[in-house]
């Protein structure tokens, strides 16, 4: 029997309380997260002190973190609340815990053999508190059930109803067929195989005629007399049935397989088999081991009482509210809560179709669905600030604004191919817009900076670490490259991630086929002598090194090259155009304008500068940032679930 949680009390209505008389159920000063909040890092090793997040902090924060993207599920919950106070819709605290603890029953049951204290466990795991999970659900559940019963209100049975239960219970229309299968696996090619997508197309239409050959004569075996429960036991790939003779379970539904089989197995008797075909994975064959027919008017009257006392059931809830959500509209202060969290928490307002709710209702549902999950991160960053400030670490707002420019162009080159304006359409398709963009990833890189400073302290830098940079830029021969380029778009993609490398070349191969009588004409010309300068500016698609005869803005930097590009610059000899190599999605044909040998010793300081200089990786900054997450123990309180 599960173990009952003394104090443990459900979630009232969100929308009909005033922020003064939720104050007083939840003060703003109770303790929802204790940490172990740094104070001093020294060769990695970071004391500690308890720290208390009071409710107040932690819900302001998640205002500001979590706010936009909950205002509208948050939206649909006050909707529905509203809806039911209108129709008189109630549902009692008691039932949604009878409910919930049936539902927790049921998994410690089912999925951990009835041990309670597995399941204990595995809440632990997963960083949660088994009152955070119980908070969580019940706030769900009661929503679910507030519009389960404004749906049964009106909730009328009719003969369309009817039909679908009855062949969701006795089978298409009333038949109720059981079967034995056989299948054939259709094993798909593996990524060792290194075979473009056409070619695994290919192969895998070559299996499926194969096994569907296989499956033709399988079936005449059967229907000369072979038991089909020995070839299944032959050949069958379905490890399910395979041990029962085939006997697949239950009845044969319509959504169960393709239509047209259904369709075949409502016209077969008793021992009769279906044409070979294919569906799960592989190419099957069905044999029809006992058939019943339901008429619908023998069943009609019982199924449509059943479906009156079950209600509208999930999938109507469900629909209802997706369709609330699509209708709703939401008005969240996303500015006003990013500028001041803390007092708009008392004082603000979240608007859901034209009528306010107080903030502080807002927050306290976010802490209830959301306060455990969150909770480890908002500690973390606490962790990162307390930490810096202790080693006066700080960043300033021009650092700031740098980094978030840097990120911007980021943004627009990688998702919207450097058009800002398709950027703003989809900010304000989310509620947002750039300023408030602005503010939400300077959060996130404010933190990210103080971690890198906080990495970069005290870094000591070697003169074998100079020397591998050396060795890494300027090779073993010690040479400073020096080159010019013409840039041809191929008008293609980037790679795209289910892309394998061999499938990635070939389209380029093919985008850059048009182009190689171009390639051949330039090779040519400069090969006559043609000034490399001025076929750039004709021929270059890249405006800003174009306009500079080859040479970009900066002058060149083989720092930025990929490693195959770079390695074979090092081989092409001065004065000479090379092959067009790919970057990218860019094609590029480099002039070698001259190699100067750089001695180690007289950059060495340079180098040393530049790596101090250089910030983190972002691994390493993440690394650092979960660990010291992880070392404060971020620990939920009952406060977070009042």
């Amino acid at each position: 029997m599960l173990t009952p949680l003394v104090g443990l009390f459900l979630l009232p209505l969100v929308l009909h309380q005033d922020p003064a008389t939720l104050a007083d159920r939840d003060p703003l000063a109770v303790p929802v997260i204790r940490y172990q909040a740094p104070v001093h890092l020294d060769d990695g090793s970071t004391g500690a002190e308890e720290t208390l997040l009071s409710w107040e902090d932690y819900a302001a924060w998640l205002l500001r973190q979590r706010g936009r993207a909950r205002a509208v599920p948050f939206g649909v919950v006050v909707a529905v609340e509203r809806l039911a106070a209108r129709r008189g819709v109630e549902v009692s605290d008691e039932e949604v815990e009878r409910i919930l603890d049936e539902e927790i029953a049921h998994r410690i049951e089912h999925a951990f053999g009835g041990d309670e204290s597995a399941w204990r466990a595995e809440v632990a795991s997963l960083g949660r508190t088994v009152g955070g999970v119980r908070r969580e659900r019940s706030t769900m559940l009661h929503l679910d059930l507030l519009a389960e019963r404004i749906l049964t209100l009106d909730w009328v049975v009719g003969p369309e109803e009817v039909k679908i239960e009855w062949e969701r219970t006795f089978g298409p229309n009333g038949h109720s067929i059981e079967v034995r299968g056989l299948q054939l696996r259709i094993d798909p090619p593996t990524t060792e195989d290194r075979l473009t997508r056409e070619e695994a197309k290919e192969l895998r239409e070559a299996r499926r005629q194969e096994l569907l050959a296989e499956a033709r004569t399988l079936r005449a075996e059967a229907l000369a007399g072979t038991p089909f429960e020995t070839l299944v036991a032959l050949r069958s790939d379905d490890e399910p049935s395979k041990e029962s003779g085939g006997r697949m379970p239950g009845i044969v539904l319509r959504k169960a397989w393709p239509q047209g089989v259904v369709d075949e197995l409502v016209t077969l008797t008793p021992g009769e088999i279906t044409r070979p075909f294919e569906s799960r994975g592989g190419i099957w064959l069905l044999q029809v081991v006992s058939t019943k027919t339901t008429p619908l008017a023998d069943v009609a009257a019982q199924l449509e009482r059943a479906l009156v006392e079950r209600g509208p059931g999930t999938e109507r809830t469900n629909a209802f509210l997706e369709s609330l959500e699509r209708t709703s509209t939401i008005d969240f202060p996303l500015a006003d809560v990013n500028a001041d969290p803390v007092g708009m928490l008392t004082k603000g307002s979240i608007v859901v179709n034209g009528e306010p709710v107080p903030l502080l209702n807002f927050a306290r549902w976010i802490m209830h669905v959301e306060g455990e999950t969150y909770g480890p991160e908002c500690a973390g960053r606490r962790c990162v600030e307390a930490l810096a400030t202790a080693n006066g670490l700080s960043v300033d707002q021009d650092e700031l604004d740098a980094r978030i420019d840097r990120e911007l162009v980021f943004t627009l080159e990688l998702g919207f191919k450097g058009r800002k304006e398709d950027w703003l359409k989809r900010l304000a398709q989310i509620g947002s817009n750039e300023a408030g963009w602005r503010l939400d990833v300077g959060r996130e890189l404010r933190i990210d900076i103080l971690v890198e400073k906080l990495l970069s302290k005290d870094r000591v830098v070697t003169r074998d670490d100079a020397r591998n940079l050396y060795l890494q830029r300027y090779g073993t021969e010690g040479e400073k490259i020096d080159a010019r380029y013409v840039v041809f778009d191929l008008g293609i993609e980037p790679q795209r991630d289910d892309e394998t490398p061999r499938e990635w070349k070939q389209r380029l191969a093919e985008a850059a086929r048009p182009l190689l009588p171009l390639f051949a004409e330039l090779q040519e010309r400069f090969d006559d002598g043609e000034d490399f300068g001025a076929l750039a500016r004709r021929y270059s698609q890249d405006p800003v090194s174009a306009k500079n005869g080859g040479r970009p803005l900066g002058g060149f930097d083989e720092r930025s090259l990929p490693d195959d590009v770079r390695d074979a610059l090092r081989r092409q000899p001065v004065g000479v155009l090379g092959e067009p190599l790919p970057i990218g999605s860019k094609a590029y044909m480099f002039e070698v304008t001259a190699r100067v040998k750089v001695e180690f010793d007289e950059i060495v300081d340079d180098l040393v500068e530049e790596i101090e200089s250089k910030p983190p990786d972002p691994i390493r900054v993440a690394t650092f940032f979960n660990d010291l997450t992880s070392r404060a123990r971020p620990t939920p309180l009952p406060g977070m679930w009042r």
